[in-house]
């Protein structure tokens, strides 16, 4: 065995370890230049890899590598694997988190709508068939047996600091789309956004499957739900189908329960709480047309005008 103080390799050349002989490099060490390692690399200490350089275009790069496909654990990155969970222990009065971006944009892109991103996922199917083949582009899973403070499987919030303005698109704290002129065939509903409940325990705790709610002193909308067709056919804007007690319950106070605008003409029809002259019902269908209105009373009983 040889203890080198120094080694430097500042001309064209490599420096080559013999089958089975093992390189310890301890302290801090300075490499410049292209590195290229083969078989398992193994980094014992605690300060992990750190990128120093100011024009770095790929600090790690997995395109020239082929993937073993022998085992669902296989992966280029791993923190756990597919089927064999990272056990975590956090006694600490702090976080655990071990993927961490969190990225300050600090100035204008070169053109209108060149992004900043933490991440860009993808996944494509568009050369080959792949008939048994599920095209995933993010999963998410999560067990829970056991009691928390809370859970989430995808938690996802924007803040907004301060008065904004937005001079090129919309602003969404989430966005789903499907695009393309390709027709679908499938077995299945195709739905661009789906929330199903799946538990199998009768009255599992699970209020609602889908909650829209304003939660906010001096919060205003102009809609909690907007259901908008701006261009193409709908056969239904919305269908209820299947058991339930009420179809729509309403338990709230509201001085127009229902207000639908038909046309261009402006007609509307709005279900109203307020009095009709001469008439013993305090409920009525109001119509408007051209802004006069007309009323349609709602009968408790059949004893209306006795």
């Amino acid at each position: 065995m040889q203890n080198l103080t120094s080694l430097t390799q500042s001309s064209a050349g490599n420096i080559t370890l013999k089958s089975g002989k093992t390189l310890t490099l301890s302290g801090t060490v300075t490499n410049t230049g292209a590195q290229t390692l083969s078989g398992l690399q193994t980094l014992s200490g605690n300060t992990g890899l750190t990128f120093t350089g100011t024009a770095i275009t790929k600090g790690i790069n997995f395109a020239s590598a082929t993937p073993a496909h022998a085992d669902s654990d296989d992966a280029f990155i791993a923190i756990g694997t597919y089927n064999d969970g990272f056990q975590v222990a956090n006694t600490a009065s702090t976080s655990f988190i071990p993927i961490q971006v969190n990225l300050h944009s600090t100035a204008s892109a070169g053109a209108a709508g060149q992004q900043v991103a933490a991440a860009r996922l993808r996944v494509n199917n568009e050369t080959n068939a792949g008939t048994n083949t599920a095209i995933h582009v993010l999963q998410l899973r999560s067990d829970i047996a056991q009691s928390c403070y809370a859970a989430a499987c995808l938690n996802a919030s924007m803040n907004v600091s301060a008065n904004v303005t937005v001079a090129g698109e919309t602003v969404q704290s989430g966005y789903f789309s499907i695009t393309g002129a390709g027709v679908i065939t499938c077995s299945a509903d195709v739905n661009v956004l789906e929330a199903t409940y799946r538990g199998t325990a009768p009255s599992a705790g699970v209020d609602n499957i889908c909650q829209f709610a304003i939660n906010a002193t001096g919060c205003a909308v102009t809609n909690i739900i907007d259901v908008h067709n701006y261009a193409g056919t709908a056969t239904n804007m919305i269908n209820l189908a299947g058991t339930s007690t009420f179809g729509i319950k309403v338990s709230a106070t509201i001085p127009d329960l229902l207000q639908l605008t038909v046309g261009s003409a402006g007609t509307s029809c709005v279900f109203t709480n307020a009095a009709i002259p001469a008439v013993n019902t305090s409920h009525a269908l109001r119509i408007d047309i051209d802004g006069t209105p007309h009323y349609i009373p709602v009968f408790a009983d059949l004893s209306w005008g006795s």
